[in-house]
């Protein structure tokens, strides 16, 4: 996950539901919260999930922009 930078669940939790996870950072770069998207599986594809981590990821910068000016 720490490479990654985000958290993938292939249905290991619920066997028809994945999600992804990705870190909020707060102006040290410590991990302060995280924001997730759950998607059946039926529709979590590898070329879908890509998508969901890419909006996940504009989320979440601009979510730690915000932080770090607090």
């Amino acid at each position: 996950v720490r490479q990654k930078g985000c958290a993938f669940n292939l249905g290991e939790y619920a066997i028809d539901a994945g999600a992804i996870a990705v870190p909020v950072r707060d102006g040290r770069g410590e991990v302060v919260a995280a924001i997730a998207a759950t998607v059946p599986m039926y529709r979590f594809q590898p070329t879908r999930r890509a998508e969901l981590l890419d909006m996940l990821r504009s989320a979440t910068d601009a979510v730690s922009a915000s932080v770090k000016r607090i």
